[in-house]
C-alpha cells in the first residue's frame, strides 16, 4: 500500500510517508488516517492525537467532533479530550455551545466541556451559525 505524507510549501521539511490517508489542512490542522483509525497532525507535521478515533470532524472554532466506539465527544487544539466521549450525536461549536444527545434527547456543553443544559429537549434544529431552534 502507498503511504502518505505531507511537504511543506518552502520544501525544507517533510512529513514522514505513514498515513494510509490524508486530508488537506483546515484551521491549521490535518485529519490523517492509518489501518482504519484516525487523528490529527499540525502545520509541523506533529501528531496532536493518537490515530485512535474510529471517525472525526475537521476543526471548527477551535474544537473537534471525534467518535470511538460508536459515541461522539470533542477534543481540542492540543488533542485534550474536553467531554467524555459518551454523545450519540454532536453539532459544532458556534458562539461557545454546542448541541450533544444521548437517547435522542439534547442538551448544550459550553467549551470547557460542561454540560450546560440536561439531555431533556427531543429536537434540536440548528439555523445559521447563530441560533439554535429548540422544539418540543
Amino acid at each position: 500500500m502507498t503511504r502518505k505524507g505531507f511537504i511543506k510549501e518552502d520544501i525544507k521539511s517533510m512529513c514522514e510517508r505513514k498515513y494510509d490517508n490524508t486530508y488537506g489542512f483546515v484551521n491549521g490542522f490535518a485529519r490523517v488516517e492509518r489501518n482504519g483509525k484516525y487523528g490529527f497532525i499540525d502545520t509541523c507535521g506533529k501528531e496532536i492525537t493518537e490515530l485512535i478515533y474510529d471517525c472525526v470532524y475537521e476543526f471548527e472554532n477551535h474544537f473537534a467532533a471525534v467518535m470511538l466506539n460508536d459515541k461522539w465527544g470533542f477534543i481540542d487544539e492540543n488533542g485534550n479530550e474536553i467531554t467524555p466521549i459518551k454523545y450519540d450525536y454532536v453539532c459544532d461549536f458556534k458562539n461557545g455551545f454546542a448541541g450533544v444527545c444521548i437517547n435522542y434527547k439534547w442538551g448544550f456543553i459550553d467549551t470547557h466541556g460542561k454540560e450546560i443544559t440536561p439531555n431533556k429537549l427531543p429536537r434540536r434544529k440548528q439555523r445559521g451559525i447563530n441560533l439554535y431552534v429548540l422544539l418540543k
